[in-house]
């Protein structure tokens, strides 16, 4: 009917004013006649407002009341700076602008960042190099481009993206322009969390309306050269943020099994027996290296775990606070990352935006 890449809103009609329907296009906020009982759209599309601000997800900064009353927002909501901080939090320095930035993931030779960027109202996938310090777009594709997972050798990056109704798994060559390929199709949407060390499985979650959201395993099948994907852990929970150790032997994830987010470790590729890691709520884990657990909890803290080897399975340390993370919480994606040392941490940290808020009556036409 219209074509946005945000969600459109219905507003009734009131006061004299017919129904309408506001949308946004490129960056302006427009509407235009519509008649509800025919689903059509009347009259010419009128301009409300020249920039509005739009942040991901699909969500712009407007909303219409049933009583006639459009508010809106002119600047850009949910700005994020990339920096640096050490093992106690301490700002160490900031990379690039700050912009509407979503899961970071550095590369496998830490020489650069990819992630998710929403430009000009659209997001995609971009590439930040810390040596040279530039920014460089790898997908233009319309839709919601979001959850970039490198390839053990840094040649190739898995990433979610809307093609159709749903978000399914896509690869792109990384140097090799703004191609990319589908490698998956479901009807539920797929976000892509981590690709094995030996280059032979990626980890992904599947949204599915009877179990919510799944781990799910992708193979790449040498034979026949089309990847294999099943389920690795569905339950009626959410399960999530899967990522494999170093080694390959352990998958490290995030459930709602005991009625809110808690992180979890279990054996691969047997699965089967868990250990809970956390402990008064944790989710977004990392691995650092095969002796550390890394995991943000509920009220934002950056939490360390030691990991130990131990008969029949591993052995964990009581959680310890490293530093307060300004990090978005409960989200599936994340907002830091870690170096392989353990010693630094690229944090998106909300950055300056501001956004001004007007209110509007709808007048009749």
């Amino acid at each position: 009917m219209v074509e946005t890449n945000f969600l459109a809103q219905y507003a009734p009609p009131v006061h004299g004013a017919a129904a309408h329907l506001f949308w946004v296009r490129g960056e302006s906020l427009v509407t235009q006649r519509f008649d509800a009982a025919k689903l059509r759209l009347e009259g010419d599309v009128v301009p409300v407002a020249d920039v509005v601000g739009t942040g991901a997800l699909s969500f712009a900064h407007f909303s219409v009341s049933n009583t006639g009353v459009l508010m809106y927002g002119t600047g850009v909501l949910g700005k994020r700076q990339m920096e640096w901080r050490d093992r106690k939090g301490i700002v160490l320095g900031t990379e690039g602008q700050a912009g509407v930035y979503y899961s970071p993931r550095i590369s496998p030779d830490g020489s650069a960042v990819a992630l998710s960027r929403v430009h000009q109202s659209n997001s995609d996938m971009w590439l930040y190099e810390f040596g040279r310090r530039v920014m460089t777009r790898l997908t233009v594709d319309p839709g919601f481009d979001n959850y970039p997972v490198w390839s053990p050798d840094g040649r190739r990056l898995a990433f979610s993206a809307a093609r159709g109704a749903a978000r399914n798994l896509h690869l792109t060559h990384i140097g090799g322009g703004l191609r990319n390929e589908q490698i998956t199709e479901s009807p539920h949407s797929q976000f892509p969390t981590d690709w094995s060390r030996d280059g032979r499985y990626l980890l992904y979650t599947e949204a599915h309306p009877k179990t919510s959201s799944d781990i799910w395993l992708l193979s790449f099948q040498e034979d026949t050269g089309k990847p294999k994907t099943e389920p690795f852990l569905a339950t009626q929970f959410d399960e999530m943020n899967a990522r494999f150790s170093p080694d390959g032997r352990w998958i490290v994830y995030s459930s709602t099994e005991c009625g809110a987010y808690e992180v979890y470790v279990q054996p691969f590729p047997a699965g089967g027996k868990k250990w809970l890691v956390s402990n008064q709520r944790g989710s977004q884990p990392i691995w650092r290296g095969e002796r550390e657990l890394l995991y943000v909890a509920a009220d934002g803290r950056l939490m360390t775990v030691d990991v130990t080897p131990a008969a029949g399975g591993l052995s964990f340390s009581i959680p310890h606070e490293l530093f307060r993370a300004p990090v978005r919480l409960g989200v599936p994606y994340y907002d830091y990352q870690v170096t392989a040392d353990g010693q630094r941490f690229f944090i998106l940290a909300p950055g300056a935006g501001v956004v001004s808020a007007i209110l509007c009556k709808r007048r009749s036409g």
